[in-house]
This record gives structure tokens, C-alpha cells and sequence, in this order.
């Protein structure tokens, strides 16, 4: 904050402003700055050897590498398949043979970038687990107690324990696996009715694990979770009278729960929410049919994104509400495209997303570039006011854009992706009148919204007279601080 001189005191503390950032990103003292973009998405094959890519499941480390897992068929038989760039370019591992192994797999990361795989033994309908936690890829079966193991899904926990959820095919129930106590254990979560297929696992803050599913029987959208102690389990929605198809959940930065599935009745995507206290469920896309093989991530900001099918026209399709409400847009239109998506963010939130090119039978990874970036915020004083006719000044290695705010207080800044480098500093100069600037930095990420720090005066502007106001007040500061000197001297 600029400390103002004694004398100029009245005028010089109304054109102050402060740029250091406030205590929380969400500060009540005005709008926090963000960053936006646009850009396009950029496409590459993966893998293209034999029939490949089905069932893929993309997980991503710390390090920003890609892991995914997905199902090779070269004839009659199915095997499960690994690839990442980890080691700087795509290298690829089979897993396991053998009959018809793969089918269902899904993929996460522990605290050491070690991969964890869960995935569905068909020739012997048992539920099989890989990991390569002890240096090399091992194996083992978990769950073999009749058909067990389709539509798995699997997460690690903050103290690397594995869950996953997974379909008891033999009596129509939704199961449980975990090793966090010390050896596996198996528990029925929901045998309601036939319940349990398109699973799909998240951990939230605490390590507690909440599970949505398909309720076949009924045709709706199931939950579980055991946050309180024990399972609990509840009927999300059955509006359509057949939801939950294609069901994928995640868990945002409140332990809120999102999920995403597919309506089999007016073919749409749809998406449920905790987040306001109770389950709303909202439309997002009812584009022809759409809404099949949908994956779900939340970004650092709760910002939800989702990819999918559009099964009309065989494209895979994006929608995020980082603009405050849901956006639709086509990502690959070029053949088959689209099944088995997975999508998945890095750590600057950056989006990929995992699928099958069902016309060249290859695995495919599309992922979101910048075109432009553009800084916007408002200048305000300590009541809320805007302050109009304040440059800012925005610089990121050695470019430097420049706005004056309108009469809203607000500005924005533009650049082009190219002098947009992640990690890069970010430097603000807010300049209100002549000596009186302040600065701010932030650092450059990849993210759709960017929360940097607010633009507030620590000071309320006077309504009186506008800025001939502010003239009169300051003019008479000075010069009773004149008079009071004069008579010092006397």
C-alpha cells in the first residue's frame, strides 16, 4: 500500500490504490482479477498399432506425464495395454494376455507417480489389479467370487491405499475393494436392485470414498458414499424414468460431488451436483444423441469439465461452465471419433482428454492450447466504488499491455499465447496520477480462470463535486497544513 505524505494527505490517499493480494482469493473488497482464454485443441495418435484405444483410462503425475491405459485386440483376444510419455517420448507396455484381458480399466497415480491399474478379467470373469509400484509391472487377481469386475473404476488415496469400485455381475450389486487397512477387503455396497453398473470412484479431502452408479432396475442414478461413517446410499435422479448410464464422478476442492451421465431416454447429457446443498440436476447438452462415454474432472478453481460422445454424428464433444454457465463445443470431427473418452487435467490445469478413433482403430490425445490470454480486473476504492481513468499496465517477459479503466472501474489487457510462457511473472502497474503507483505480480499459468489479487483504494472516494471535489478537499488540506506550519514559525 502507497503511505501518503503528511501534507498531500487528503488528495494523494484518495488516488491510492493497493495491488498486494488480499487474504483470500474470494476477498469481500472487490472483484479479484482473472485470466482468460481462448485457443483451440491440438490432436495426436498415441498409439495406432493393430486395434487399439478402447476402454482408455488418462491419468496424469506430478510431473505433468501422461499415463493411459487401454485395451489392444489383435484377433481373438483382448490385452491390456500401458503407455506414457514419462520417459520423454510414448513408449508402450502390455500389461497383461492371455484371453480376453483389459476390458473396463481404469487408471490413477499415488504420491511417487507410481501407476495403479483395475480392470476386468472377461475369460474368467475375476477382478484383476496391476500396479508398477515395485519397480516393474505386477499383477494379481482380487475379486473372484462369481463374475466380478466390470465397470471398474479406481482411485489412490492421500496415503497411496487403493479403492475401487467395480459390477458383481452374478448377484446385480454394486462392490467395493480396498487395501487401505492393510490386506484387500471386499464389501457389497448397494444390492437394492440391479445396481452397480457404470461405476465410477472419487476420494475426497478426508479419504472418504463416494461411488455413483446405474440403477437398471429402476432406471435412475445412484450414489454411495461412506463420509458419515458408514455407506449410505440415495437415488439421484429418475426423472427420465431411464439415467445414470455412463455415470462418471468427481469430487471439487469442498468435497462437493459432481457427476455426469448419460439420460437413455431423450438421449441427453445430463449432470447432478451437491454443490448447493442438495442434488440439482441440469441439462447440458441435448444436442441429437450426446452424452455416451463422458468423463469428468474439476480444476483448481471447481471449474467442471467434461468430454464425451456426440453419437449422432460419431464426435467427441467438450463442455465446461468456467464462464459461469455450460459452453458445448466440438473437439474431433474428423472419422469415428470420441468413444472411450477420459479426460483429465495436469498442474497449470491444462485439459486432455483420451479416446478411441474408431475409424483408424487408434488411441488418440487431444489437449487444449492458448490462442490469447487477457488480464481483466476493476479498480475500486474501500466501499466499492469504481475508479474511472486508471492505467494499468501489464508486463510478461518484457511485453507490456496497457488499459485505462472505464467508468465501471474495470479494464483488460490482452496477449497473444506465444508471450504467454507458464511460470512466467506477471507484473502490474497501476498508475492513479502523477507519483502515485503502485505494483503487484502474480505468475503466469495455463488455467481457464486465473484468480490474482484485487484493485482496491484503502480509501473511500469523495461523491462531492467529482474530482473538482477532490481538487477543493486537497487544496484545503494543503492549505490549512501551510497555515498550521506558518504558525509554528511565528
Amino acid at each position: 500500500m502507497l503511505v501518503p505524505s503528511l501534507v498531500a494527505a487528503a488528495v494523494v490517499a484518495a488516488m491510492a490504490f493497493a495491488l498486494s493480494p488480499p487474504a483470500g482469493d474470494d476477498a469481500a473488497s472487490g472483484m479479484p482479477v482473472e485470466a482468460l482464454y481462448t485457443g483451440s485443441w491440438v490432436i495426436s495418435t498415441v498409439a495406432s498399432t493393430g486395434d487399439v484405444g478402447r476402454y482408455s483410462s488418462l491419468a496424469i503425475d506430478s510431473n505433468d506425464k501422461h499415463h493411459i491405459c487401454y485395451l489392444d485386440n489383435p484377433g481373438a483376444a483382448y490385452n491390456l495395454m500401458y503407455i506414457t510419455d514419462a520417459g520423454g517420448s510414448w513408449a508402450s507396455t502390455m500389461i497383461d494376455s492371455g484371453g480376453y484381458m483389459g476390458m473396463f480399466c481404469s487408471i490413477d497415480v499415488d504420491s511417487n507417480d507410481k501407476v495403479h491399474v483395475s480392470y476386468y478379467d472377461n475369460t474368467n470373469g475375476n477382478l484383476k489389479y496391476a500396479t508398477d509400484a515395485g519397480g516393474s509391472w505386477a499383477t494379481s487377481t482380487l475379486d473372484s467370487t462369481g463374475d466380478v469386475g466390470q465397470h471398474t473404476s479406481i482411485e489412490v488415496d492421500s496415503l497411496d491405499k487403493v479403492h475401487i469400485s467395480y459390477y458383481d455381475n452374478t448377484n446385480r450389486d454394486l462392490k467395493y475393494a480396498t487395501n487401505a487397512g492393510g490386506s484387500w477387503a471386499y464389501t457389497t455396497v448397494d444390492s437394492a436392485s440391479m445396481v452397480g453398473m457404470y461405476s465410477s470412484l472419487g476420494i475426497d479431502s478426508d479419504d472418504k470414498v463416494h461411488i455413483s452408479s446405474y440403477d437398471m432396475l429402476n432406471g435412475a442414478l445412484r450414489y454411495a458414499t461412506n463420509a458419515g461413517g458408514s455407506w449410505a446410499l440415495s437415488t439421484v435422479d429418475s426423472s427420465s424414468g431411464n439415467d445414470g448410464y455412463y455415470s462418471s464422478l468427481a469430487i471439487d476442492s469442498n468435497d462437493k460431488v459432481h457427476i455426469r451421465y448419460f439420460d437413455n431416454v431423450n438421449f441427453d447429457l445430463k449432470y447432478a451436483t451437491n454443490a448447493g446443498g442438495s442434488w440439482a440436476v441440469t441439462t447440458v447438452d441435448s444436442t441429437n444423441v450426446v452424452g455416451t462415454y463422458s468423463s469428468i474432472c474439476i480444476d483448481s478453481h471447481d471449474v467442471v469439465h467434461i468430454s464425451y460422445l456426440l453419437t449422432t454424428t460419431l464426435d467427441l464433444r467438450y463442455a465446461t461452465d468456467a464462464g459461469g454457465s455450460w459452453a458445448t463445443s466440438s473437439v474431433d470431427t474428423t472419422g469415428s471419433v470420441g468413444a472411450y473418452s477420459s479426460i483429465a487435467l495436469d498442474s497449470e490445469d491444462r485439459v486432455y482428454i483420451a479416446y478411441q478413433d474408431a475409424t483408424n482403430y487408434d488411441l488418440k490425445l487431444a489437449y487444449f492450447t492458448a490462442h490469447s490470454k487477457s488480464i481483466q480486473g476493476y479498480v475500486k476504492d474501500m466501499a466499492g466504488n469504481p475508479y474511472e481513468g486508471v492505467t494499468v499496465s501489464v508486463t510478461i517477459d518484457g511485453t507490456t499491455e496497457v488499459n485505462v479503466t472505464d467508468s465501471s472501474g474495470y479494464y483488460v489487457v490482452e496477449f497473444a499465447a506465444a508471450d504467454w510462457d507458464v511460470g512466467s511473472t506477471i507484473g502490474l502497474v497501476a498508475q492513479a496520477g502523477v507519483g502515485d503507483q503502485v505494483t503487484g505480480s502474480d505468475t503466469a499459468d495455463d488455467t481457464v480462470t486465473q484468480t490474482m489479487s484485487d484493485l482496491t483504494f484503502p480509501y473511500e472516494i469523495p461523491t462531492f463535486g467529482g474530482w473538482l471535489g477532490l481538487a477543493v478537499a486537497g487544496g484545503a488540506v494543503a492549505a490549512l497544513a501551510c497555515g498550521i506550519l506558518l504558525l509554528r514559525r511565528r
